[in-house]
This record gives C-alpha cells, sequence and structure tokens, in this order.
C-alpha cells in the first residue's frame, strides 16, 4: 500500500531531483507537490505488473473453424433501419 505524502515546492527546494525521485520509490509513496499558485502535481512510482500465469490444458485443431461453421453472414444495408438485405444474404446462402 502506499503512503500519501504532501509537501510544498518551498520544502522540496532543499533536496535535488533525484532524491525526491529515491524516496518516492524507495518508500512506496504518492507524493503531491503543492505549487505557489495553489496547484498540485502528484508524482508516484510506475505500478510493476506480475507476469500472467501459465495456464495448463491446450486448444483443440481448428476451433475457431467450428465455431463459424454453420453460421449464416448477414450482410447490412446501408441506414438508420439496420434491416438485413435479404436478396444479398440469400445470394451468399447460396454460394
Amino acid at each position: 500500500m502506499m503512503t500519501l505524502h504532501t509537501s510544498t515546492l518551498e520544502e522540496l527546494q532543499e533536496r535535488s531531483l533525484e532524491q525526491i525521485l529515491e524516496s518516492v520509490l524507495k518508500q512506496h509513496e504518492i507524493l503531491t507537490v503543492r505549487m505557489p499558485s495553489g496547484q498540485e502535481v502528484v508524482i508516484r512510482p510506475k505500478p510493476t505488473l506480475e507476469p500472467l500465469p501459465t495456464l495448463v490444458g491446450f486448444v483443440p485443431a481448428g476451433w475457431k473453424d467450428a465455431i463459424y461453421d454453420g453460421q449464416r453472414k448477414q450482410v447490412w444495408r446501408g441506414g438508420r433501419s439496420g434491416k438485413i438485405d435479404r436478396n444479398r444474404r440469400n445470394a451468399q446462402d447460396e454460394e
């Protein structure tokens, strides 16, 4: 869990940028820097992702063809209605 820390720009001026960034990384903190104008800048370490697990099993050959066999391709007519152009669909079925 990351800790939250807020500092003003004036408080951080005595430290180098390298020191500030190293502190954010080592302490796993989210540092909010308040600028003299009142705006804030947030500095946080980039989260590291764990590698994906290796799953046991396999994908059978031809799985993709089996999913799409027997399904009709539908050709949509342009326009707002979204209706199927029956003549074009029937022509594809005969192919």
